[in-house]
């Protein structure tokens, strides 16, 4: 399993971000608290972009290039989980949220992205 990965094309590279979850090392956190799963997962992700920008010797960050896809384990809470991803993350990043599978039971989203480099 790999968390992310970068791709360099002859067009400009991409960061490809694995579903990502509210973990810190391998102990779920938040359990039953959407709005802290986001906030734990929106800083695994942004962990994942400085590691990135380090590689690359700069800084990533979202912008108008970054898409991402939230599963969500119950549908009911889809439009939370997108008003919460419009808090946490910048404005222009591109957001689809889906009903689907989360990687643990006690979690309640899960997040996978691509940020254009």
């Amino acid at each position: 399993f790999s968390r992310a990965m970068l791709w360099e094309g002859h067009r400009g590279g991409l960061l490809l971000i694995s579903g990502t979850a509210s973990l810190v090392g391998h102990a779920s956190q938040h359990p039953e608290d959407l709005r802290a799963q986001v906030a734990e997962i929106r800083r695994n992700m942004d962990s994942l972009l400085v590691q990135a920008g380090d590689v690359r010797g700069r800084t990533i960050a979202y912008g108008p290039g970054t898409v991402l896809r939230a599963y969500v384990r119950d549908s009911e809470r889809m439009v939370e989980v997108q008003q919460l991803i419009d808090q946490l993350f910048p404005a222009d990043v591109k957001v689809l949220v889906v009903e689907g599978e989360v990687c643990r039971p006690e979690l309640l989203v899960e997040i996978e992205g691509v940020v254009q480099l």
